[in-house]
């Protein structure tokens, strides 16, 4: 199991950027094809921080990403919020 602490910073972090990118961009309501473009795109410069060893520009890239993806899920959510009221696995 990760340790709690850990988590709980990554966490803290993604929520802290998904803030960031809604003030800088406003409130992002978009089709799904653009949000694969968008995640695509990030998941290329994932793949360019780990080709510069650069660990501390990974990790801000990680959180972007998730912070990208975590926005997603939330104009899903918006779109839909009876079919998604409770999440269930």
């Amino acid at each position: 199991m990760p340790d709690s602490p850990s988590r709980l910073i990554v966490l803290e972090a993604v929520v802290a950027e998904r803030e960031r990118q809604e003030k800088v961009y406003g409130v992002q309501n978009h089709a799904n094809n653009f949000w694969n473009v968008l995640t695509t795109k990030h998941m290329g410069d994932i793949s360019r921080r780990i080709q510069e060893q650069d660990d501390n520009k990974l990790f801000i890239e990680l959180v972007q990403t998730a912070a990208v993806l975590f926005a997603w899920a939330e104009a899903m959510h918006l779109n839909n919020k009876k079919k998604w009221s409770n999440y269930e696995r």
